[in-house]
């Protein structure tokens, strides 16, 4: 099983920057594409009625890869 932990960063217009951690949740999609890992980000967002806009969104992966 996988693991995919959700963050929130933002910055405030005097670039005092808060983040807030929404969890880590077990992450049983069929592979870590695009798609699957943005339709699980959205899934998260939506438990805390959240959701995305059109700010920058990344998703980093440490994976190791062997």
């Amino acid at each position: 099983i996988s693991y995919c932990g959700v963050a929130l960063r933002y910055a405030t217009d005097d670039f005092q920057l808060f983040t807030f951690t929404l969890g880590c949740f077990p992450y049983n999609a069929a592979s870590h594409s695009a798609q699957h890992l943005r339709e699980f980000v959205n899934k998260v967002l939506a438990e805390y009625k959240l959701v995305l806009g059109t700010t920058k969104f990344a998703v980093t992966d440490n994976e190791a890869k062997y």
